[in-house]
């Protein structure tokens, strides 16, 4: 599969009871539209349109629209997630610096042409993530793939799970990721067009009422916000207490202002990893090595890249590639401070010490084995 279909997989993927998955699109008609349609001819339209434009097969029965997934290897929808996100992960660090590609473009297409749906009084364009579907591993995926794009500058979390109908289980809605919908507009309205001519009507139709809207104020709002729904809310069975104390905690955390990309990507790495250190945690406690912070009650780590920064800015600036490390082993890794053996040893430790981390280095550098990858991350320190 090309890195669009990837990603419209990832987003809108079903698991079956049989075993298998599938990606599933339907729609009704809406206010805003100002044309008619025969249900069964878009959908069979929009179908052929899908099937063209993401290289991958939709049918339609004309009540929906499907594309059905074998799953040859019998891998469970976290799995799938995680293969997934690595083959996104390269293939996107593979086009950073080829400026014909607009990856936020390709990003909102392949997430919200499927299943999005437009909304003027908030100007986002939504998409209700699937609730099945959610688990700690497929937000943490979220997160990291929308750290290698502009996009968290112009998205919103939208979760319900502290509200009191929700509570009571009166009203249980999806969690939505929404897009500004300006900018949703103005980078995917031309490929929308080619894919659901319905829905782009509906947009084109009543472009009077997209307004300006500001970009969010803080660079880490959508992460801090997302983040906060995988640490707290998400399938936790809160009490009525615990409830209103975590919406008290939501609306009093204090909001970080940095404004460097590099930012996102260590939020990433701060609340989807384990707080050890990836190049000893098998030899030393962790209290031998660092110290716990009175403000957050975590241990202190420095975030290390495991190829170094410094050989590609733009490609290795990103989650796969950092990693959680104490004060003594990241300064044991400065090129000439500590013996060669020592330093390759930590780096096997850090090649091991998560599946991702592992997958990247080894499809960066092009290599195929654990010793090889050793090497050549030692020779690129800086």
């Amino acid at each position: 599969m090309e890195l669009p279909s990837l990603i419209l997989v990832f987003f809108n993927i079903d698991e079956l009871s049989t075993g298998d998955f599938q990606i599933k699109s339907t729609f009704k008609e809406s206010k805003f539209a100002d044309v008619q349609y025969n249900k069964s001819v878009l959908f069979e339209e929009v179908a052929n349109n899908l099937t063209d434009y993401f290289k991958i097969p939709f049918e339609s029965d004309g009540s929906k629209i499907i594309c059905h997934i074998e799953n040859d290897t019998g891998d469970s929808h976290d799995e799938v997630n995680k293969k997934l996100t690595a083959i996104i992960f390269s293939k996107i660090s593979n086009i950073m610096n080829n400026d014909t590609i607009d990856i936020d473009s390709l990003f909102l297409v392949s997430i919200f042409c499927l299943r999005g749906s437009v909304d003027f009084t908030t100007q986002f364009y939504t998409l209700d993530l699937k609730r099945d579907n959610e688990s700690t591993q497929f937000i943490s995926s979220v997160m990291r793939l929308c750290s290698m794009t502009d996009l968290p500058s112009y998205l919103n979390f939208n979760f319900r799970d502290l509200q009191p109908q929700y509570t009571k289980g009166e009203k249980r809605r999806n969690s939505q990721l929404r897009i500004n919908l300006r900018y949703f507009w103005e980078k995917a309205g031309d490929a929308i067009k080619l894919i659901n001519p319905y829905k782009f009507n509906q947009l084109f139709a009543n472009q009077n009422l997209i307004r300006d809207y500001p970009q969010n104020n803080k660079l880490s709002e959508f992460f801090d916000r997302i983040s906060f729904y995988r640490e707290k809310v998400l399938n936790k069975r809160l009490t009525i207490e615990e409830t209103n104390q975590t919406r008290s905690d939501l609306f009093n955390e204090g909001q970080n202002s940095l404004t460097r990309r590099n930012y996102q990507v260590k939020i990433i790495v701060r609340d989807t990893t384990d707080d050890v250190c990836a190049g000893c945690n098998n030899v030393y406690n962790i209290d031998d090595r660092s110290f716990v912070q009175p403000s957050t009650h975590r241990y202190f780590f420095e975030y290390h890249h495991v190829i170094s920064f410094a050989n590609n800015k733009s490609q290795l600036d990103i989650p796969d590639n950092i990693v959680k490390l104490c004060p003594t082993c990241h300064r044991a890794l400065t090129p000439h401070r500590s013996e060669v053996n020592y330093q390759k040893k930590i780096i096997k430790n850090v090649l091991s010490s998560r599946e991702d981390v592992q997958s990247f280095v080894e499809t960066y550098l092009h290599v195929k084995n654990r010793e090889d990858s050793i090497d050549r991350v030692y020779e690129l320190l800086k």
